[in-house]
C-alpha cells in the first residue's frame, strides 16, 4: 500500500520536472516498510534522495502528532465493542 502511494506521489512530483539535475528529498521514519528494496528502487527510479529521521524521534515526524490526537479522541469515546470502533474513528478524524 505504501509503495503504491509513494509511486503515485513521485510520478506526480516529477512529471513536470524539466531540470533532471534537481532531486527530491524523501524524509522517512525508520519503519521497516520505508527501508525495503522497493522503496529504495522507487527513489532511485525517480531520482530522489532518501533521508531517514533519527530513531525514536516522534517529535520530528508530524504524522505522530496526528496519530496521538486520533488515539486520544478514540479513547475518550470509551470504545468497548468492535461495532463502535468505526464510529469512534470517524468522530476522532472529524475532530482533528
Amino acid at each position: 500500500m505504501f509503495t503504491g502511494w509513494l509511486r503515485y506521489l513521485l510520478e506526480n512530483l516529477t512529471k513536470d520536472n524539466q531540470d533532471k539535475t534537481k532531486r527530491h528529498l524523501l524524509i522517512l521514519d525508520n519503519a521497516s516498510i520505508h527501508k525495503n528494496g522497493d522503496i529504495k528502487k522507487l527513489a532511485k527510479d525517480f531520482n530522489c534522495r532518501i533521508m531517514y529521521l533519527p530513531a525514536y524521534s516522534p517529535d520530528l515526524n508530524p504524522i505522530e502528532k496526528a496519530w496521538s490526537v486520533l488515539k486520544s479522541k478514540v479513547k475518550s469515546i470509551a470504545v468497548r465493542f468492535d461495532k463502535n470502533i468505526e464510529e469512534a474513528l470517524d468522530l476522532g478524524l472529524k475532530a482533528m
